[in-house]
């Protein structure tokens, strides 16, 4: 029986939502308090999902000591207080992707994280799905030889409103951040190093974030990661892995799905349907729960540098196309 594992949870949003459906395949796991400034929307979301407290505001989810772990789903910009708040409280944190908006920051919560004993992780839940799994052992027998390129897209015509997180400024809106994230973080996790050379174009918005990156990435030793990522058209959202000797395919939704591909030049294929044994979420709790069991500070998969080279690919992108944020 693994030790039973209460969970705050900052934000009850749609992302909660998934959240809090994973908890119930999770053993040990529970959804003990929900945080929201929005008193009605926190009262809401603890009714739903029989959650025991439902704070009005996140210091009181801090400070509740019944509260074992903090995740943590609100918009970009916020993540970088309400980690700090949560490492200085001695809060184990799982924190949505991305961990904060620029590699800055996330360097100095790490640096905090290592000094407090606290746990960090970011929520980068797609490696830890069967599909990827299942990547990385058609990886490790060798089957498509030497990787030689990755391409993928995320891409969807999003709702025009300013004022929701996709377009808005103020909270560090934008695709790269959003769903950029993932093509990058899964080259980086994949490839386990930083490119050489990165080369980006985009397209600013009338709100002035991000609408439009496409971008390639150079780790050396003739391997590329081409990317596109749009909030203006559906794009064809997979992921591929192409090898010396074939190719390996996420189909969509990459970052979100129990579907993979095999080709090899030699005319084998196979395709496997890996479904979730819940909403997706579970494998990534799990790992955080057993890590934190442990009295580990970061997750030997998701690591520290794996989090903070993804920032700082995308500090450069972001520096390419001219996409800062007021409030950096």
């Amino acid at each position: 029986m693994k030790k039973a594992c209460r969970w705050g949870l900052i934000g009850p949003g749609l992302i909660a939502e998934r959240f809090a459906k994973s908890l119930t395949f999770v053993e040990g796991a529970s959804l003990y308090a929900v945080a929201s400034r929005d008193a009605e929307r926190a009262s809401t979301f603890a009714a739903k999902h029989s959650v025991a407290k439902a704070y009005h505001n996140y210091t009181d989810l801090v400070a509740d000591k019944q509260v074992d772990a903090v995740y943590i789903c609100t918009p970009h910009r916020f993540h970088y207080q309400q980690i700090k708040m949560c490492l200085l409280a001695g809060k184990p944190v799982l924190c949505e992707k991305p961990l904060t908006v620029n590699a800055a920051e996330a360097k100095e919560l790490m640096a905090l994280a290592k000094s407090a004993g606290v746990f960090l992780m970011e929520a980068m839940w797609t490696p830890f799905l069967p599909v990827y799994q299942q990547l990385s052992a058609w990886l490790a027998e060798g089957c498509i030889g030497d990787i030689k390129s990755m391409q993928s897209s995320f891409g969807f015509a999003v709702a025009r409103q300013a004022s929701g997180r996709y377009l808005n400024h103020d909270v560090a809106g934008g695709v790269l951040l959003d769903m950029g994230m993932y093509n990058v973080a899964i080259s980086q996790w994949l490839m386990k190093r930083k490119p050489e050379v990165i080369q980006a174009q985009g397209l600013i918005g009338s709100t002035r974030v991000d609408e439009m990156v496409s971008a390639q990435l150079n780790y050396g030793a003739g391997v590329v990661s081409q990317f596109i990522c749009s909030f203006q058209s559906q794009l064809s959202n997979t992921f591929s892995v192409c090898g010396s000797l074939g190719r390996i395919t996420v189909q969509p939704y990459f970052w979100d799905n129990g579907s993979i591909s095999l080709e090899l030049n030699s005319g084998r294929a196979e395709t496997k349907t890996l479904p979730f044994r819940g909403a997706g979420f579970e494998y990534e709790i799990e790992h955080a729960q057993e890590c934190i069991e442990k009295g580990l500070i970061e997750s030997p998969i998701i690591k520290f540098e794996l989090s903070l080279q993804t920032l700082e690919v995308m500090d450069e992108i972001r520096a390419q196309i001219g996409m800062i944020y007021d409030f950096e």
